[in-house]
């Protein structure tokens, strides 16, 4: 009798217990199904993006890398010609070489980073830096443009900065940041450079005088996905990688990009960099 009523018991206790196991079953499936349907969903994005860019660097290769190219080979063309013995117009044709033969190398060491950074390849090293000499060094390297356009370079720090980022990276930062504030400030303007330091963490800002950005396309520069390009105030072209290049970087380095500005005033550009070196948290 015992024998009997133990059996009993397993077969009562069998009749919940393999539906459940049948229910859970369903419920793996139901899982792995999701998570399969999610990993596509994530490929799919990954491919759009990854045509997106493709798209976007076919774009720039015919149309803002060409046009200055051609522009070089046809002042060489001139120079080259035995006729040319006007020393005023040889010299402005230098000038003008001088000067798309850089706007090139910086759109093209752009468009390299940019494809990096769109494949994962650009490789973070942190260390000690000193930010006030970067920053002279790219005004150094700007201050021919700021000239030509009478914009005067103001600088409010004086002594050492010590910073914890990747030396490259910040270089690329300062440079499209100033490279951005001369293009837009207008003719007599003015562009100014901060840094100072809050808490655990320094912030340099870079200010420039000009028509000001509206909220609009402020928030495409901080969007991850949009592009925002538009001319210089002497019809300077942009391609909108520089600025999406530098929110990036700056997002490498744990630091954090915010753009201000005031209609027909001023626009500023800062970033933080921590101070020391921060651990990841996951």
């Amino acid at each position: 009798m015992k024998y009997t009523s133990n059996w009993g018991k397993t077969l009562y206790l069998s009749s919940y217990i393999v539906p459940l196991f049948s229910k859970t079953s369903e419920l793996q499936y139901v899982f792995t199904l999701m998570e399969d349907i999610t990993e596509r969903k994530e490929a799919e994005l990954e491919l759009h993006k990854l045509n997106a860019t493709k798209d976007k660097m076919f774009s720039l290769i015919s149309h803002d890398l060409r046009g200055p190219i051609g522009s070089i080979m046809n002042i060489s063309e001139i120079l080259a010609d035995e006729r040319m013995q006007d020393d005023k117009m040889f010299r402005q044709f230098i000038k003008s070489q001088k000067e798309l033969s850089q706007n090139t190398y910086y759109l093209l060491e752009n468009l390299l980073n940019w494809a990096k950074l769109n494949r994962n390849m650009i490789q973070y090293n942190p260390g000690t830096i000193e930010l006030a000499s970067i920053i002279d060094q790219n005004i150094k390297h700007i201050n021919f443009r700021a000239k030509e356009k009478g914009i005067e370079m103001h600088t409010s720090y004086s002594g050492k900065y010590i910073a914890f980022a990747d030396e490259d990276m910040v270089k690329l930062i300062v440079r499209n940041l100033l490279e951005n504030a001369v293009k837009f400030t207008q003719l007599n303007g003015f562009v100014g450079i901060g840094i100072e330091q809050k808490d655990n963490e320094m912030r340099i800002s870079i200010t420039n005088s000009g028509s000001g950005i509206s909220k609009v396309n402020i928030q495409k520069i901080l969007s991850d996905s949009e592009y925002y390009s538009t001319y210089g105030t002497k019809k300077e072209k942009g391609t909108g990688l520089g600025l999406k290049i530098v929110k990036e970087f700056i997002t490498l380095n744990r630091g954090t990009l915010t753009v201000e500005s005031k209609h027909n005033k001023e626009t500023c550009f800062s970033f933080t960099l921590p101070l020391n070196e921060k651990e990841d948290i996951f």
